[in-house]
Order: C-alpha cells, then structure tokens, then sequence
C-alpha cells in the first residue's frame, strides 16, 4: 500500500474512531465503564494473589480463575435472549439491585466469619510470619 493512500486511511480513522466521544452522555458511560473495569481487574488480580499466596499452587489459581468465569460463560447466552426481550432500563435496575443484594450478603457473610481475634479482615494476616 503507498504512502499516500495510507495517509489518507490514517486521516479517515482518525476522524470518525472517536466521533461517539462527542456525545455528553455516551462519553460519560464510557469513563465509567473503565473505571469500572479498572476495579474488576483490581479484585481479579488481588483475589489471584490472596490464593496463591495462601496455597502456593498455581493450580488454585487457574481453579479460582474457572470458577470465577463459569458462570459467565454459562449465563451469557440466557442473558442476550432476556436482553432482548426486556426493557433495557428495568433490566438495568434489576440487575443492579441484585448486585448490590449480593456484595451486601458478601459483606454480611465476612463479618460473621471473621474471627475476632484477628486485628481486622482474614486477608490482613497472609504473609505474617507469627
């Protein structure tokens, strides 16, 4: 391909790559999505370093890794139909809510589980050598 005609590519990618950026809205979604990511990616990497560090074994890594995936890859496909039958914004507040329903009794179930004895949260104790 000439210099030219990839100058030209160049100028025509540039222009319209990031032509949804201009609307107020969609760019405000879309930094909220990558932070949100960002955290994800954040409990995915520390969650993988918790449980190697208390077992030592790659092996628990991957299998917490497929456990965390599963149900994804088994739900996503029931989900694109419910996406596409419902209404978008009811099922966004739906959703949302059983998320929040979920970290709730997460954060319920740590703290019934956590052992007084220990100066906070389990995970504070990995790497102590007492």
């Amino acid at each position: 391909m000439s210099d030219v005609r990839l100058l030209i590519r160049f100028k025509y990618f540039r222009r319209f790559a990031f032509s949804s950026l201009t609307n107020d809205n969609f760019r405000r979604y879309a930094l909220s999505q990558a932070i949100s990511m960002v955290g994800n990616w954040m409990q995915i990497v520390s969650q993988s370093w918790l449980v190697l560090s208390l077992t030592g074994s790659g092996a628990m890594v991957g299998l917490v890794i497929a456990v965390q995936t599963l149900p994804t890859l088994l739900a996503a496909p029931y989900g694109g139909l419910i996406a596409d039958r419902w209404p978008k914004d009811r099922l966004l507040i739906i959703t949302q809510a059983v998320e929040f329903t979920a970290l709730i009794l997460l954060g319920i179930i740590d703290d019934y589980w956590c052992d007084p004895n220990m100066d906070g949260h389990r995970a504070s104790r990995v790497g102590r050598d007492e």
